[in-house]
């Protein structure tokens, strides 16, 4: 399916998933940028979950989702050339801070569910 849309002139695959960090095959630590990636030879994103521990609706989970756990991976990740582009949505919505804490490994803002509801 990918193919057809790379040899069309699609120039980067936007693969995002519910976390970043879980592989998409069985036999693969590879998401699905990563895959998007090998499988056309062209840019991908990955997305999901960057700077969560887990999703907001997880029955299983206790506590604020934010966290600074899953960033060592996305930068390995990044580093062995998975994926080329990353996005951020629920963290950014949360803390618009955010990028400039990753990146100096400060704390992020604690969470507070009310700033990501929507309003109709």
């Amino acid at each position: 399916m990918l193919g057809p849309l790379a040899d069309a002139g699609v120039d980067v695959f936007d693969a995002q998933q519910l976390a970043f960090d879980r592989a998409e095959f069985p036999g693969s630590d590879m998401n699905l940028a990563g895959w998007a990636k090998k499988v056309t030879g062209r840019m991908s994103m990955t997305s999901g979950a960057v700077g969560l521990s887990h999703g907001l609706y997880d029955p299983a989970a206790s506590g604020p989702p934010v966290s600074t756990d899953n960033l060592d991976a996305l930068i390995r990740r990044f580093e062995r050339d998975e994926f080329d582009l990353v996005g951020v949505a629920r963290s950014l919505l949360q803390d618009p801070a955010w990028t400039r804490k990753a990146r100096l490994g400060l704390p992020f803002a604690a969470y507070d569910p009310s700033l990501l509801r929507v309003l109709n």
